[in-house]
């Protein structure tokens, strides 16, 4: 992801925090819970040393996706 907020907000994340996968292409919808599993690190997407990401695991499915 290549934006300041939600690069600011990874790095507050605590490994165990909870979120929602949210699919933000065609469906647009939430459709599963993941957990943190690794702190903010260095993006190995990027050669850009100012991106940032975390390490999720996926947790369970939503019965139904939410949009």
């Amino acid at each position: 992801m290549r934006n300041y907020q939600a690069r600011n907000f990874m790095r507050q994340m605590k490994v165990g925090d909870r979120g929602f996968f949210y699919h933000s292409q065609k469906e647009k919808a939430v459709v599963g819970v993941v957990e943190v599993c690794a702190l903010a690190h260095p993006d190995s997407t990027s050669d850009d040393e100012r991106w940032e990401c975390v390490d999720i695991r996926f947790i369970e499915p939503l019965k139904s996706p939410v949009t």
